[in-house]
C-alpha cells in the first residue's frame, strides 16, 4: 500500500508540473530594435483601421483581429513593442494612401472611395450622384461573365461589356509585389455609351487578397447594360497586379 501512495503521488506531481509547463509557456515578443519591417508591418496591418468620419486609414490599438485576441490581449501588447523606425515607415505609407483617396475623392466623377485592409472591406460615399450602389459581400457569383486585368506598368484602360440583371459582384484578387506598398486604382461604370461614367476608386494596403463587392444599378431591369473601365492610379515603382471577376 505505501508503495501505491508513492506511485500515486509521483504521478500527481508528474501532471501537476506539466499543466504549469503548459500554462506559462509563451512566445517572447522579438525586442524592438531586432525587429524587422516586415514582422512589424504585418503586426500593423492588423490594427489598421479606418475613420469613416474622416474618410482616413490610421492604427488603431484597440482594434482586435480575432476573438481570441479578446481573451488574450497578445496582439496589443506586442504592438507596444514595434521599432519605432518601422512605425514612422508604416505610417508615410498610410498617409501616402489618405492624401491619394482623399484627392480622388474630391473628383466630380467619383462617388464611392472602396478600401481593402487586411481582409476588411469599407466603402464610402463621396456626395456625388450615381446611377448605382456599392456595397461588400461574402460571395461571387457562380457564373461568370467577364474578366478585367489591371497592371501598374500597363498604359492601356482596359473595358468590358456585359448584360447583366441589375445587380452584379466583382471579385477582385490583389496580388502586390510587395505586400507593404499601398496600391490605389478605379473602376468607372456607364449604363449607356453615351452616358457619363461614374468611378469607384479603391486602395488598400497589404499582402494578397480577395475582396468581393456588389454593384447595384438604380435601373431594376432584368437584362442590364453594364460598362467598366479599369485604370490604376498609383505610381508605376508601387507594382500591383489587380484581376477582377464580373459574376452574377
Amino acid at each position: 500500500m505505501p508503495s501505491n501512495k508513492l506511485s500515486l503521488t509521483a504521478i500527481s506531481l508528474y501532471i501537476c508540473m506539466a499543466m504549469t509547463a503548459c500554462t506559462f509557456t509563451r512566445t517572447t515578443p522579438e525586442p524592438a530594435a531586432a525587429r524587422s519591417f516586415q514582422t512589424d508591418a504585418e503586426l500593423m496591418a492588423r490594427f489598421t483601421d479606418l475613420d469613416t468620419a474622416t474618410g482616413r486609414c490610421l492604427i488603431n490599438p484597440s482594434k482586435r483581429s480575432s476573438a481570441v485576441s479578446y481573451l488574450l490581449n497578445e496582439d496589443a501588447e506586442e504592438l507596444m513593442l514595434v521599432n519605432a523606425a518601422n512605425q514612422t515607415a508604416y505610417q508615410e505609407k498610410l498617409d501616402w494612401l489618405n492624401r491619394m483617396a482623399e484627392t480622388h475623392s474630391l473628383r466630380d466623377d467619383v462617388s464611392h472611395i472602396v478600401y481593402l485592409l487586411y481582409g476588411r472591406t469599407y466603402v464610402r460615399t463621396t456626395g456625388n450622384e450615381a446611377t448605382f450602389s456599392l456595397t461588400p459581400a461574402n460571395t461571387a457569383g457562380k457564373r461568370r461573365y467577364a474578366h478585367l486585368d489591371l497592371y501598374n506598368n500597363s498604359e492601356a484602360l482596359p473595358s468590358v461589356h456585359i448584360v447583366a440583371p441589375s445587380c452584379v459582384r466583382s471579385q477582385i484578387d490583389i496580388a502586390p509585389t510587395d505586400p507593404w506598398e499601398p496600391y490605389i486604382f478605379e473602376l468607372s461604370y456607364r449604363d449607356r455609351t453615351d452616358s457619363t461614367p461614374v468611378s469607384a476608386v479603391i486602395c488598400g494596403i497589404g499582402p494578397a487578397s480577395q475582396h468581393i463587392l456588389s454593384w447595384i444599378s438604380h435601373d431594376t431591369a432584368s437584362a442590364h447594360p453594364w460598362y467598366f473601365n479599369g485604370k490604376t492610379l498609383s505610381a508605376k515603382d508601387r507594382s500591383c497586379s489587380i484581376s477582377i471577376d464580373f459574376t452574377e
